[in-house]
């Protein structure tokens, strides 16, 4: 098979010749190494003459134009969460916190008035900056000290997940649960640990890998979907845990899109194979050839190189190349995004409902009380073994 590469190398290289730029030079090596058809073969960095790109320094909210005054007020203030640095809200800060519908009036004593933006004062800053804000175009005016963030990306998200675990809620009466993964590495993994358990008590549950960048966790999260109902544990005071603990042993959805990829892919996969629920939404993006080592071009690019591929319990290739299809294909439109409306999460939530409808879930049950044994129990053999609650 080797003459084959090489005939293939030998036509890509007649194109050198028009190659003008880096850019150029990468998208002509990456459709060469297209043509082995294998996912993980990602292509970074190289030489760079573009001028330096200032960085961003964003305060995590949107804003609005009044127009009448020409100023900028806080359309909408991201929470995010403190107590994580990755997802820090610069204006939620005690003491230092502005809030939605106030007037961003000035940034480090320079006056903001349209057409001049508010990114155009932040751009290059480094630092806390003073923000002068108030409830009024006209003031009076209140100086607080903030630091920005070099991506919001974090803050949005978060509001993001809130929001559809809260549509969830709504859509069916507080009986589904949401969580989301963003991958199987470190961040999606911890992302599990704080959504899941806090939502066990729900009826059924929703997991939603859409744009899941993948990692080596799947099976872990897996397992602990699959874990089933064996008894329970009641307290003194009436509670009931279940056992194993952290259960949700309800019906379960997966929402899926072109983008959830490699470790993501699998999760797809072995959530129909382990008959957790149907999966929802678009075929994935179909790569599982686990990315290694690679390689370090002249001009210091790195090229990636896959190392294994995967095969399922009968020895057969699997999702490489082709992906996992849904048991429900949803078609998202164009004006679904104006209209703040996600038919991914809305048909999941629908098919869960139903499915509550037809099966209700039952809680785990005892026997009648009490517990403990009757009180004419015949005397034990040590006095110390008569003793009755």
């Amino acid at each position: 098979m080797a003459w084959i590469w090489d005939r293939t190398t030998r036509h890509y290289a007649e194109l050198l010749p028009l190659v003008g730029s880096r850019d150029d030079l990468s998208y002509l090596l990456m459709q060469m190494l297209g043509e082995l058809a294998s996912s993980h073969i990602f292509l970074y960095g190289g030489e760079d003459l573009s001028p330096p790109v200032p960085k961003a320094s964003l305060l995590g909210a949107d804003y609005a134009l009044d127009s009448a005054s020409g100023r900028y007020w806080f359309s909408r203030i991201y929470a995010g969460d403190n107590s994580r640095p990755q997802y820090r809200s610069p204006l939620n800060t005690p003491g230092q916190s502005a809030q939605a519908g106030q007037f961003l009036l000035a940034i480090n004593g320079k006056e903001l008035i349209a057409p001049t933006t508010p990114d155009e004062l932040l751009v290059g800053t480094s630092g806390a900056v003073s923000l002068s804000v108030a409830s009024t175009p006209m003031g009076p005016r209140r100086n607080i000290s903030v630091t920005p963030l070099r991506g919001e990306f974090a803050v949005r998200e978060s509001a993001w997940v809130e929001h559809n675990r809260a549509v969830a809620s709504e859509l069916s009466n507080g009986r589904v649960g949401y969580v989301y993964l963003s991958d199987f590495s470190d961040g999606g993994t911890e992302e599990f640990l704080r959504q899941f358990y806090s939502q066990t008590d729900k009826q059924a549950l929703v997991v939603d890998v859409r744009w899941n960048g993948g990692g080596d966790t799947s099976q872990w999260v897996l397992e602990r979907l699959r874990r089933t109902l064996q008894g329970g544990f009641l307290n003194r005071n009436g509670g009931v845990q279940t056992l194993p603990d952290g259960l949700l042993s309800g019906p379960k959805v997966c929402i899926t899109n072109a983008a959830t990829a490699s470790d993501g892919d699998q999760f797809a996969y072995y959530f129909k194979q382990n008959r957790l629920g149907p999966v929802v939404g678009e075929r994935t993006w179909g790569g599982v050839r686990g990315v290694g080592g690679g390689f370090i071009l002249l001009d210091g690019a790195f090229l990636t190189v896959p190392h294994d591929v995967l095969f399922n319990a009968k020895g057969d290739w699997i999702i490489e190349n082709q992906g996992v299809s849904p048991d429900r294909n949803v078609l998202e439109m164009p004006e679904d995004n104006s209209l703040h409306r996600d038919r991914f999460l809305h048909d999941a939530v629908t098919i869960l409902s139903q499915t509550l409808r037809s099966k209700p879930l039952h809680h785990p049950s005892h026997s009648p009380l009490p517990a403990y044994p009757h009180l004419r129990t015949p005397a034990a053999p040590y006095p110390w073994m008569n003793f009755r609650p």
